[in-house]
Order: structure tokens, then sequence, then C-alpha cells
């Protein structure tokens, strides 16, 4: 069976690449990405992800606050931040909300 995986990211041309790449993958899968962390909740319900990747700045709802929100009804679902910046006070606020941990979106797939 394979492992779900939803995509929060407002770059839209990032998150296709993201789910392009996850979904090439033969064990994991993408079924949605979303550009607005406002239903997240409903999200997780509806596609039951076995991990989240977090973008930390978008519109409406920041990932941070997304985190927190998350952890109140799934403490044990995976997050995992994805950021631009290799040290940044926001990096520490994500793990500090709850992420697992992040990777640098300069990273290579």
């Amino acid at each position: 069976m394979k492992k779900k995986v939803l995509i929060f990211e407002d770059n839209k041309t990032f998150s296709d690449s993201l789910q392009m790449l996850i979904n090439s993958t033969e064990d994991i899968d993408c079924p949605n990405t979303y550009s607005d962390p406002s239903f997240i909740l409903e999200a997780i319900s509806v596609h039951k992800p076995d991990m989240l990747l977090m973008d930390i700045d978008m519109p409406n709802m920041n990932g941070i606050e997304a985190v927190t929100l998350v952890r109140k009804r799934y403490p044990d679902l995976p997050i995992v931040m994805q950021t631009i910046f290799e040290q940044d006070e926001k990096i520490y606020n994500s793990i500090i909300a709850g992420a697992n941990g992040y990777l640098l979106k300069k990273t290579s797939p």
C-alpha cells in the first residue's frame, strides 16, 4: 500500500513539481496539494495522509499556525516543514509547534 502525502504550498509551480516528483515514486502518492492551510483538518479527514509537507509562509494561515492546529487533533501525524532559509527563527518556531523536521526547498530531488 502506498504512503499518502499532502502538500501545503502556495507556490503553484513548486507545488506541482513536488507533487509530480512524489507521484513518480513507487511507494508514495500525493492525492492533492493546497495553497492555503485554512481547511487542513478537512483535508486530513478526507485523504487520511501518512505525512504532511508544509510551507511556512502561506496566505490566510501560516504553516506554524497550521502545525499547531493539526497537533491538537492528530498528535502523531508526521509534519515536515519546507523553507528556503537555512537558519531561520520560523524553523525553530515550527519545531516548537510540533513539526517533526524541515527540508530546504533548494534540496535536490
